[in-house]
């Protein structure tokens, strides 16, 4: 019985495997044929950070202190 139980596990898993394989051969034959969704980027500045978030100290090193000694 425990044989019977492995095996038909490993059918439904290979069937499930099947299913995701040509679900996504399908996917990826419909997404090549669509246009693009928007251009490319032109060339802009990045945008401005936003302020509310703590600027970085680089001065800091507390917190790094133990991660690379060197001896």
């Amino acid at each position: 019985p425990m044989i019977g139980i492995i095996f038909a596990d490993l059918l439904v898993t290979a069937g499930v495997a099947i299913l995701v394989y040509y679900w996504a051969q399908n996917r990826k034959g419909a997404s090549a044929m669509a246009p693009a969704a928007r251009p490319g980027r032109q060339n802009r500045a990045p945008p401005v950070p936003n302020p509310d978030y703590e600027p970085i100290r680089t001065g800091n090193r507390e917190v790094y202190s133990g991660l690379n000694k060197r001896t």
